[in-house]
């Protein structure tokens, strides 16, 4: 059962370099999940969703900047309760944008609802509400504790007033660019046998000037770890920035920030797992999709929380068969299981994660403490779920739940310094000192007799966390 397709990529998504072309420009996602050896599967699935509107997105500003405009309607839990048959109602937090003649409901007494006649917002606010029904209010009728909400209108029949404005105003919410580099040189004496390629050749930093190619299978190993790391980063990176006598540092907040910090549902649990914690998180997170035009998911999740999954005795997880929910023209589909919650018909795609597994990402590979998983790391009890739904822009249009954005033109710079172990003869060499100045140019960036290569990006990404969980055991 294969989890992640093979992405060959077509002949028409590259020119000249397979790898170079695809970091100077948009990287195709068949192309991350191939360079990172198979791990990065959130990178990848991140950019099949990206692609739908472009894919990454370049800024020339140091944050990443996103606003958030709240709700039309006021949920709030009552905290005290005066009156008879006007009820004076305070409330846990603090309220702003209650107006005269809002609905006020509670519960599911939907029909002995509350009239706002008197309001004030702000610190210290509070409502006034008479019945907005024939009759009067009970003892019985908005309890202190209730859960209430405050929108809609109920205007008198005739003569009705103009209703106030509710004026949302923007919350602005930072986010910032992680800069990361990885690079690699390679010496001229350094060329032996014993450092042969997969192929059997020795190592080389070059780039063939007929085909584009890079040569050495080191330079990969180099871009395998540049993005081993930018998909850790996407997941458990912190928002933060910071000086010391080292320079200026930024980090970009990842997934879970993302979740824990804008409104996701995040569960962490220090005891056995039961079916009815699973389904009540993936409830919530459900719930806050119903505007949303998607609605598909995938679980990623280390191979202990997949345990725990199928020790549950009903039958929730099922062949999903070959699913081509986040396919694109290079992708010929994913064959994965699919978990059903309690009451939703909607198929979660579940990813076994290779990082999450992994035991030598530092904590992560700490083991559980918890009784009966002992047996696994933090990492593999771990998961978080994504989705492909778009949310709504007050503009009218939609946009990912999770952008990819990076700092000006590139995701990526890729560069070669050549040293004057680059002018040595190739081939079987020119017969003369004539025929070596025609076919190699004696300019060079370094007199060193090493030649190094190098990646840089300043990468994020952004975006609500409504709608999405984040899940991991307790230490």
């Amino acid at each position: 059962m294969a989890l992640i397709p093979n992405t060959q990529p077509s002949a028409l998504s590259f020119t000249n370099s397979l790898v170079a072309n695809q970091l100077l420009t948009q990287m195709n996602p068949g192309v991350v999940y191939q360079l990172s050896n198979k791990r990065s599967v959130f990178n990848y699935m991140l950019r099949m969703v990206n692609q739908k509107f472009g894919g990454s997105i370049g800024l020339n500003t140091q944050e990443i900047i996103s606003a958030s405009r709240g709700w039309d309607y006021i949920q709030a839990r009552i905290n005290t309760r005066t009156g008879t048959t006007r009820l004076r109602l305070t409330f846990d937090q603090q309220i702003d944008g209650a107006r005269l003649n809002d609905e006020v409901f509670y519960g599911n007494e939907t029909f002995r609802t509350g009239r706002v006649v008197e309001v004030v917002n702000g610190p210290g606010g509070y409502i006034d509400i008479v019945p907005a029904f024939d009759g009067s209010f009970t003892v019985a009728d908005f309890p202190a504790g209730a859960l209430v909400g405050i929108h809609g209108d109920v205007s008198p029949q005739t003569i009705s007033n103009q209703k106030q404005r509710r004026f949302l105003n923007p919350t602005l919410q930072t986010n910032y660019f992680s800069t990361m580099r990885e690079g690699y040189y390679q010496a001229r004496f350094e060329k032996q046998s014993t450092r042969v390629t997969t192929t059997g050749g020795q190592p080389s930093v070059f780039v063939d000037e007929d085909t584009g190619m890079w040569i050495s299978s080191l330079q990969m190993d180099m871009l395998a770890r540049f993005e081993q790391a930018k998909d850790f980063a996407y997941r458990f990176s912190g928002a933060s920035t910071w000086t010391n006598q080292d320079g200026e540092f930024a980090r970009n907040g990842g997934i879970k920030w993302i979740i824990q910090n804008r409104g996701g549902d995040y569960l962490k649990y220090n005891s056995p797992l039961t079916r009815s914690q699973i389904d009540a998180w993936l409830g919530s997170i459900f719930d806050k999709n119903i505007l949303s035009g998607g609605d598909q998911y995938a679980w990623f999740m280390g191979r202990g929380l997949f345990a725990i999954l199928n020790s549950f005795s009903e039958d929730f997880i099922r062949q999903g068969g070959t699913l081509n929910t986040w396919a694109g023209q290079d992708v010929s589909g994913l064959n994965i299981p699919v978990y059903y919650m309690n009451g939703d018909a909607r198929a979660i795609s579940i990813i076994i994660d290779p990082m999450f597994n992994e035991p030598l990402y530092g904590g992560l590979g700490t083991r559980s403490t918890i009784p009966g998983y002992g047996q696994y790391t933090l990492g593999q009890l771990t998961g978080f779920l994504m989705s492909d739904a778009m949310v709504q822009t007050p503009d009218g249009g939609v946009t990912p739940q999770l952008q990819q954005y990076h700092f000006g033109a590139n995701e990526n710079y890729m560069g070669i310094l050549k040293g004057i172990d680059a002018n040595g003869f190739r081939g079987e060499g020119p017969t003369n000192s004539g025929s070596f100045l025609d076919q190699d140019s004696l300019a060079v960036a370094t007199l060193q007799d090493a030649t190094q290569v190098g990646v840089l990006s300043q990468f994020g990404i952004d975006g609500t966390g409504y709608g999405l969980g984040w899940i991991e055991p307790g230490q």
